[in-house]
């Protein structure tokens, strides 16, 4: 099952494997978050500082440094004066830790940790350090923005914008659509799903879920809906305190500046749901500003697949790139006058 919150999805949507970084100065470094030592990678571009610096955070599973979409935003950023700061999630690569025993206020305390490290280099301007995250930092970094003034603006692209529960239900739904199944075989399928979800919530009821397992495993959309197969997998007690997670809350109250991206041929989160949601919220703060950003035909990584050639990866939305830049360079502009 390709549930997004905790599956390496993103890997494949992000992308691994080197993508040198060019005219920039590039140092590997440690960095503590609590009682975790983690690595990471500081991309300063040439000339004159202080810079503004982006940190790039994680969706879910295995993320790292060696991101090549990482990379290839650093290098883009670093053409146009913006630094960033790439690091290895904790448990992933040479960062200690296991972001599988971690919720999701643990790792916004990582992306604050890494802002703390910035705030001591002189190439790095301490008022403008933002951070920039995928799909599951959907839910996480308007949490770090909560705990921390410290925080000059936050990029979610592709976020959820509803609970975890609701976007696996999505998620899995569009897989099923996408393998060809309809009406009754996604009904059951989902049906399915929701008793593992509601194992995952609660930690009781195995022996029924179990059950339903066992009915189940002959129909076709089974591997598509059916998840763990035993009790003590480490994703039901992961899940557990993040399945409702409701993030409205938290983006309504803070007075960050928030840059949402959305590509409208997502069929992992529900993009039309999540810009509403995040328009809606997000108009009603009393200050703050804040933009949200569609992009025509983008799936999940902001690639457009109807633009692919031959077998190479789709290329990222028109704009995309150019929408990241002008943002981080606003608000450093914005704050520079008093906005």
């Amino acid at each position: 099952m390709k549930w997004l919150f905790w599956s390496l999805s993103l890997v494949a949507v992000l992308g691994f494997g080197a993508h040198p970084i060019l005219a920039a100065t590039i140092e590997d470094i440690t960095f503590d978050s609590g009682q975790l030592a983690l690595a990471g990678r500081l991309v300063v571009p040439d000339g004159a500082g202080p810079f503004p610096a982006i940190v790039f955070t994680h969706g879910s599973g295995d993320a790292g440094r060696d991101n090549s979409r990482y990379q290839l935003e650093a290098e883009y950023f670093s053409q146009h004066g913006i630094a960033s700061f790439l690091y290895d999630k904790r448990g992933s690569g040479d960062s200690a830790g296991d972001w599988r025993q971690a919720n999701f206020e643990q790792l916004a305390d990582d992306a604050l940790a890494a802002i703390s490290f910035l705030k001591t280099r002189a190439e790095i301007d301490p008022q403008q350090i933002g951070l920039r995250g995928s799909s599951q930092s959907g839910w996480i970094l308007p949490i770090a923005a909560d705990r921390s003034s410290d925080v000059a603006h936050i990029i979610l692209i592709s976020p959820a914008g509803v609970t975890p529960y609701e976007q696996v239900v999505y998620d899995v739904r569009t897989d099923l659509e996408d393998a060809g199944f309809v009406g009754g075989d996604i009904d059951d399928g989902l049906a399915l799903l929701r008793s593992a979800l509601n194992y995952a919530r609660t930690g009781d009821g195995w022996d029924l879920h179990a059950a339903a397992l066992k009915a189940a495993e002959h129909q076709p959309w089974f591997s598509i809906a059916s998840g763990p197969p035993v009790a003590d997998h480490w994703l039901w007690s992961w899940m557990r305190p993040v399945m409702d997670f409701d993030v409205l809350p938290i983006l309504r109250r803070i007075s960050t500046p928030v840059l949402v991206i959305l590509g409208d041929a997502d069929r992992e989160c529900p993009s039309q749901t999540a810009g509403h949601l995040h328009e809606q919220v997000l108009g009603q703060r009393d200050d703050g500003f804040h933009l949200v950003r569609y992009f025509r035909g983008a799936d999940h990584g902001i690639r457009v697949a109807a633009n692919r050639v031959g077998d190479e990866e789709p290329p990222l939305a028109e704009g995309y790139l150019e929408t990241l830049r002008d943002w981080t360079l606003g608000i450093r502009d914005r704050r520079s006058n008093g906005q």
